[in-house]
């Protein structure tokens, strides 16, 4: 149900969130166990910036003055990260989800011009209005969802100019949740380059990467390195391109095949290797000694009424930090709901709840190279959760259904409801 969304006339230099039944701060050091919680708390803002926190009783005098908004005992978090997401997209492949329960495969519906090629052309002739409207749309529900940091990938363009419009629109989404750019050029081979891949391959070296760079538009590159997208030795080149002018480096890896995309992670010294439904021991190996990031989708496998799900108990216990992400894209996994794909690692993945708190904040971060978001202490930024809920396990236990009452992003606090909060 759609509610409503309200910027509160707090004030902007002291904020104080009283009444927290139990506090979520993601660093031990400031409470118990490994998620830091902290009971009957609360927490001080300044501007932007969290500047306090603890138990209730021991509120700073600087904040006595300060504008309340009471918890009334809730469970209180970071902002969630979805650290994977393709939402700036073009039509919509619902057709395509029932023919894969039909008993069609992904791969067979892309070999009949369905699947990324349909969202490419979709996107080219969707305007650049209409094509901000509906990413906003989506930015809404993830709020709704208690998510305050996005990342969003390019690749529904494969061309030069219109990788670098779906970046300039990217950079233009004017909205309450932070967004994080990733080029992703190299989504798959383009139809008109199928049998002449090493041009597409430099043109992306050649052309994508310093436009991207020179202009600003994105960080961090990204290659679908597995069968029917990306070579290894394809990705590798884009890849190190990507670093040699400065950009950090991730993978779709070892999604549809045990492809060495993992590997390819370690040896780069990728933020990430994501999806990781077929990864090796080896591959596990590699990325615990590269110290990257496993970003795990299970709700990518849940909707393409698949079994595999990544083997997050041994990619963890071989001291992998695993994150987690909705992978939000119009055909395999259209999804803005990052509590659901919480309670898939719970049921899915066997993750346990400190495990899944951890992989959808701090994890998430670094799976972005971000340092000041995914905790609740001094000096980070002010990005907080009100649930309507009191315990941790809630969230991902009352599947679907997770919503905030509050979310506080960089400061300001934005009440929503049951669904979306309104624009505007």
């Amino acid at each position: 149900m759609l509610l409503w969304k309200q910027w509160a006339p707090y004030c902007k230099m002291n904020l104080i969130i009283k009444n927290i039944g139990y506090c979520l701060t993601l660093n031990p050091s400031l409470g118990k166990g490994p998620l830091g919680g902290i009971s009957n708390a609360a927490i001080g803002i300044t501007g932007e910036r969290i500047n306090w926190i603890g138990p209730q009783n021991q509120i700073p005098k600087q904040f006595f003055d300060a504008q309340p908004l009471d918890a009334q005992g809730a469970l209180v978090s970071p902002g969630l990260i979805d650290c994977h997401t393709h939402l700036l997209f073009g039509g919509q492949r619902a057709d395509e989800f029932f023919q894969r329960l039909a008993g069609e495969t992904y791969e067979e519906i892309g070999k009949k011009g369905g699947g990324i090629s349909r969202t490419v052309s979709d996107t080219a002739k969707t305007s650049d209005q209409e094509l901000l409207s509906l990413a906003k749309k989506r930015l809404d529900q993830f709020l709704s969802f208690g998510v305050t940091t996005v990342e969003v990938k390019s690749g529904y363009g494969l061309s030069l100019d219109r990788e670098i419009r779906i970046l300039r629109l990217i950079s233009q989404l004017d909205h309450s949740i932070k967004i994080v750019p990733t080029f992703l050029g190299a989504h798959i081979v383009p139809f008109e380059f199928m049998n002449l891949r090493e041009q597409y391959v430099n043109l992306i070296c050649e052309e994508m990467l310093p436009q991207v760079v020179s202009q600003k538009l994105s960080g961090i590159c990204d290659v679908f390195c597995d069968q029917g997208a990306f070579t290894l030795g394809e990705a590798r080149k884009i890849l190190l391109k990507a670093k040699e002018l400065g950009l950090k480096v991730k993978l779709h890896a070892d999604q549809l095949s045990s492809h060495g995309g993992a590997q390819l992670a370690a040896e780069l010294g990728a933020l990430s290797a994501d999806h990781l439904e077929q990864v090796s021991g080896d591959g596990i190996y590699a990325l615990s000694k590269a110290s990257v990031i496993g970003v795990l989708i299970p709700g990518s496998v849940f909707s393409l009424g698949k079994r595999t799900y990544p083997p997050a108990r041994r990619l963890i216990e071989s001291g992998v930090k695993v994150a987690v992400s909705t992978d939000c894209n119009p055909g395999t996994s259209f999804s803005e709901n990052l509590p659901l794909a919480m309670s898939l690692a719970a049921i899915e993945l066997r993750m346990t709840i400190e495990e899944i708190w951890k992989a959808v904040t701090i994890h998430a971060a670094l799976a972005l190279d971000l340092s000041n978001v995914g905790t609740i202490e001094p000096n980070a930024l002010a990005d907080v959760v009100i649930w309507d809920a009191e315990h941790p396990e809630e969230v991902p236990y009352h599947y679907g259904s997770s919503f905030p009452k509050w979310v506080i992003k960089q400061g300001k606090p934005i009440k929503v409801g049951l669904g979306l909060p309104l624009s505007g």
